[in-house]
């Protein structure tokens, strides 16, 4: 995989698993995930990246599950949910300019 010794994928799927346990729970599992792909030697871009991805399957699931039940209110969310991904291309768009 890559030279990813089998060590630090079983360190980084336990900090996974501890922040999906917070996510779930509170939220801001990032705040341990993100720490820990730099550790393991990633640029930050990557890092803001797997994390990113990890919080959209995680709001998707959540969203799905919410939905399902009838739980959301589609109008008041839409002005939220274009607030939330604007900001998150402008998060996005400026990582890329940082040095790695």
């Amino acid at each position: 995989m890559g030279g990813v010794e089998i060590e630090m994928l079983a360190m980084l799927f336990a900090v996974a698993l501890a922040a999906g346990c917070i996510d779930a729970i509170a939220g801001g599992g990032g705040l341990l995930t993100v720490p820990a792909l730099l550790l393991a030697g990633f640029d930050p871009v990557t890092a803001l990246a797997t994390n990113k991805v990890q919080g959209a399957a995680g709001a998707l699931s959540s969203t799905s599950a919410f939905a399902r039940r009838g739980l959301i209110d589609w109008r008041a969310g839409a002005p939220m949910a274009l607030a939330a991904a604007v900001a998150g291309l402008a998060g996005a768009a400026s990582v890329s300019h940082v040095p790695r």
